[in-house]
């Protein structure tokens, strides 16, 4: 109701209006004046009110015309004046204005339509008694029925409707009946959902009738019951017909036109169906066709389905009565293929046509076809235009795209944070899919802060409202651990739920996870989930099967199934699946400790890095097979190209002392080793370091301060070649290096104590002779002896000889050097031949043996050792009466006798040696120390 203030000017009062204003201002004047009623929300709402009291209660007669006033403005369509006068009337106390209010924000009458409001304006006309208070409580206990604007609740739905009707608002039968029906907020009731919808139909609620009709039918909730569809078929006939008779309504027309359609309690008749909703069509209400054709299209509202007889109607509708929402339920058959071929072109026309209307459809439709196209910007652009000029509390699913749209950055100025702000209207609004992308957003901090706790009740509200979506997000959350707490039963729970839902990938995520043992469970149930998609050409299944049989973890191995799950992944496709399968053959070939070259042979054929690596090392090395150098440097080289530093050190290290039938080649030595040192492969740092420290003839310029910290670098990570190099280093010297006794002691040591025998020799040798600190005679011996025990026959002989001179330190005990000597000799190793040799030409065994000693040193001779060389040199000079001559010649006779005949040359040479008299123990002759040398 306008107040005109006194004296003022405006159209004038009606007496009605004339008469509330008096009444209103004397009770103002008496100071009878109520609270004023404000929406409540439900968080803070005292739902005992809602029960309390009177069920309805009549308007005070003050308030009477003015309410009156509202409603006739709004059933005259004027919603805007009527919600104003609603609002005056609200503020004065008057509980009936909070219903009407509720009401206008529900369904967007003279206010934005906004479920979550209404709800709060109803909330506050049940909470006392009025004489709207029923028709609140329907409309309220349908929204908790429903989950529009308020927490989905059956059971307070179903407390509010029982109220509805106990207080004589019949309409509230119906939803009532429903729940009774289906037993949902209580138990089920068949009887009484029949009663309340009779009740229902008999007050005049065509909906109820069309229940009833549609429930009597086979299969539906109150069983097959063709007599009582048939009188119920004649009762809701005879109401139609009388009110197309008296007041020509269309709607009427449409109501009987899917009695005779369906069949419902009459034999069924599309003629007739089709010639009353053309009649409603030329009413100016082409609408209804085109429902019905929708509904035929998609099997919706109790039609059977008829995709093809559903679309020429809809057809019909739009080019026949230019219908806007029919040209736009006709374009989404085009771009759906439903009843029709799928036709962009045709769905685009007819989108366009529609929005040209004035279809607030085809601006929802058209936008979010167009915003599907992620790659045309400027098409995404034209459907953000589009949603956006129609979003609104109507069509809250604009706001959902669109929010999805700026989430995802789908188009040039999108902006996560205003999707989001779309996504929460569109969540308010109940879109289930914007409560889900909106939790998504929360999860992973897009357009809001990361916020878990605010994410897991939207997921969870999606969920319950169907969305399978969500239910993936949180059993993948749960799953994972990611942004969520790592809960295996809760991902158990989601994810079971989202595959019953239909969402596949949930169950494929469940399955993987049973089978990998994420999930506690059943592994063989995960097994045959996942076989179930491998089966159907899932690659990634596959690569789970093989896996699991390959690893034998949560299910038996078996790794000729292993090998075909791989085979089979790889045939389809799937770029893991080649190095997955060399992997596997490789580990294959290396079980047990003993390389199987068949595996490692088709592991390197797969490509995989270690087995080309290891198999161009067999080859070029004859370890297990026939050396073969060629095939070896290219399985080696192709190691190399694939990222394989071990291939790098030991193709680098053969280029670099010409080794295994490759030809020395420095630059290309110093290149492979360098990309293995790259990698920190401790080999090469010990091959470059010492090729650095002591270059030779290897043709590497001298970097000995790089050469030791690679060395170095090497030993500390344990490689006991390098630690003996750098004990060798640093106790020799050499250019650019310092001799380091402590330091060569350190490294030694460390070498000695991996059991590198050479270490313990040099170890033994430095104690010995004090070239190394704290010199200590039984340190030394012991030393040998450790390394004398693990074979090294360079310690045999040092030792040997030791205990065959004996020192200041140590008695001789010359039967027992004997013995270690002639150990090392059977060993070939020259320096104890030279030694045995000479010990028996001087006597030191007790009498001279002249041929044992004979044949000693012409192997020792023939091995190149020194000593023995020079003592058969100095023989044949007494010999030949050249005693002082060149030696060179008798070197060069002594080539040619040991190269000849073995048993003729020993006989040669002992003759020769008994008739000289060589010193053996002469100072020219070479030091004895070089009968300990490495063979």
């Amino acid at each position: 109701m306008r107040r005109i203030p006194l004296g003022g000017y405006g159209r004038p009062l009606r007496p009605s209006l004339v008469l509330g204003f008096v009444t209103v201002s004397m009770l103002l004047v008496a100071g009878c004046s109520t609270q004023p009623v404000r929406p409540m929300p439900y968080d803070r709402a005292n739902t005992a009110l809602w029960f309390s009291g009177p069920g309805s209660r009549d308007l005070g007669d003050s308030y009477k015309a003015a309410y009156e006033e509202g409603r006739e403005s709004y059933q005259q369509g004027d919603y805007t004046e009527a919600v104003n006068e609603y609002g005056k009337l609200a503020k004065d106390g008057v509980p009936e204005a909070a219903y009407e209010l509720g009401k206008a924000y529900r369904y967007g009458n003279g206010a934005p339509q906004d479920a979550k409001k209404a709800a709060e304006w109803f909330i506050a006309a049940v909470s006392q008694p009025n004489s709207r208070r029923p028709h609140a409580s329907y409309h309220l206990g349908s929204m908790f029925v429903d989950g529009e604007g308020v927490p989905q609740d059956r059971e307070l739905g179903r407390r509010l409707l029982e109220q509805a009707v106990e207080n004589g608002y019949a309409r509230a039968g119906l939803p009532l009946a429903r729940l009774y029906a289906e037993g949902q907020g209580g138990s089920q009731d068949i009887p009484r959902a029949v009663e309340l919808a009779q009740a229902s139909a008999e007050s005049g609620d065509i909906e109820s009738y069309f229940w009833l009709l549609q429930e009597y039918r086979p299969g539906g909730l109150l069983g097959e019951n063709p007599p009582r569809s048939a009188l119920l078929a004649d009762q809701v006939s005879a109401l139609l017909r009388q009110r197309i008779d008296e007041q020509n309504d269309p709607r009427a027309m449409r109501d009987l036109a899917i009695i005779h359609y369906q069949g419902l309690g009459v034999p069924t008749d599309r003629d007739t169906a089709m010639r009353w909703l053309e009649r409603a069509a030329e009413l100016q209400h082409p609408e209804y066709l085109a429902q019905v054709g929708e509904d035929i299209v998609k099997g919706n509202n109790g039609f059977e389905a008829d995709p093809a007889e559903g679309f020429r109607i809809l057809r019909m509708a739009a080019s026949r009565y230019w219908s806007p929402e029919a040209m736009a339920m006709l374009a989404e058959a085009y771009r759906d293929g439903l009843g029709t071929q799928r036709d962009a072109i045709e769905a685009e026309n007819w989108f366009r046509r529609a929005v040209d209307a004035g279809s607030r459809r085809a601006k929802l439709e058209y936008g979010r076809m167009l915003a599907d196209r992620r790659d045309d910007p400027a098409a995404v652009q034209r459907g953000v235009a589009l949603l956006e000029g129609v979003a609104g509390p109507d069509t809250p699913y604009a706001w959902a795209t669109l929010g999805s749209l700026h989430l995802d950055d789908a188009f040039p100025g999108a902006d996560p944070a205003k999707g989001a702000d779309y996504l929460l209207k569109a969540h308010d609004a109940g879109v289930a899919s914007a409560s889900a992308k909106l939790g998504e957003a929360y999860l992973e901090g897009r357009g809001v802060a990361r916020d878990p706790e605010k994410a897991i009740p939207l997921l969870e509200r999606a969920a319950e409202a169907g969305q399978p979506g969500a239910m993936m997000t949180l059993g993948k959350g749960y799953l994972e651990g990611n942004g969520l707490p790592r809960r295996p039963d809760l991902a158990k729970q989601w994810l079971e739920k989202a595959d019953a839902n239909g969402e596949s990938s949930a169950r494929f995520m469940l399955g993987r996870a049973l089978l990998s043992g994420e999930i506690p469970g059943d592994p063989a149930k995960g097994l045959r989930i996942v076989a179930s998609f491998a089966q159907s050409g899932d690659t990634l299944a596959m690569m789970d099967m093989g896996r699991a049989m390959r690893d034998g973890k949560t299910v038996p191995r078996d790794m000729v199934a292993a090998r075909r799950w791989f085979e089979n992944a790889m045939k389809a496709g799937d770029p893991d699946a080649k190095p997955a399968l060399a992997s596997m053959l490789y580990d294959e070939a290396d079980e047990g400790g003993q390389f199987r070259f068949a595996e490692l042979q088709k592991a390197a054929q797969l490509g995989h890095p270690g087995a080309m690596s290891q198999l161009g090392r067999a080859y070029l090395m004859g370890e297990g097979l026939s050396a073969n150098p060629i095939k070896g440097r290219i399985l080696l080289e192709r190691a190399v190209e694939a990222g394989n530093p071990n291939a790098a050190q030991t193709l680098g290290a053969a280029y670099l002392y010409g080794d295994h039938g490759l030809e020395r080649d420095p630059a290309e030595a110093w290149r492979l080793l360098e990309i293995a040192v790259a990698s920190g492969d401790p080999s090469a740092e010990r091959d470059l370091g010492y090729a650095l420290v002591e270059p030779g003839d290897e043709g590497f310029p001298p970097n000995p301060e790089r050469g030791l910290r690679l060395l170095t670098l090497a030993a500390r990570k344990g490689d006991t070649y390098a630690m003996e190099l750098l004990g060798q280093i640093y106790l020799d010297g050499g250019d650019g290096v310092k001799p380091n006794p402590e330091n060569a002691q350190i490294w030694l040591e460390r070498a000695a104590d991996n059991g590198d025998v050479s270490s313990m020799t040099v170890l033994g040798s430095g104690y010995l002779d004090n070239t190394l600190p704290g010199g200590d005679s039984q340190e030394g011996i012991r030393y040998l002896q450790r390394a004398a025990a693990a074979g090294d026959d360079t310690a045999r002989t040092e030792l040997g000889n030791l205990y065959l001179f004996g020192t200041e330190e140590i008695a001789a005990e010359p039967e027992k050097g004997e013995d270690i000597l002639e150990a090392a000799a059977a060993n070939g190793h020259a320096g104890a031949m030279a030694a045995l040799g000479r010990a028996y030409l001087g006597g030191t065994l007790g009498e001279r043996r002249i041929d044992a000693g004979a044949r000693m040193l012409f192997r020792a001779a023939r091995a190149g050792h020194p000593t023995a060389r020079y003592v058969l040199a100095e023989a044949f000079l007494q010999s030949q009466g050249l005693e002082g001559a060149n030696r060179d010649y008798a070197e060069a006779w002594l080539d040619t006798v040991v190269a000849g005949d073995s048993d003729v040359a020993v006989a040669t040479l002992t003759q020769m040696l008994r008739e000289a008299k060589v010193e053996t123990t002469n100072p020219g002759m070479p030091s004895a120390e070089n009968e300990a040398v490495r063979p």
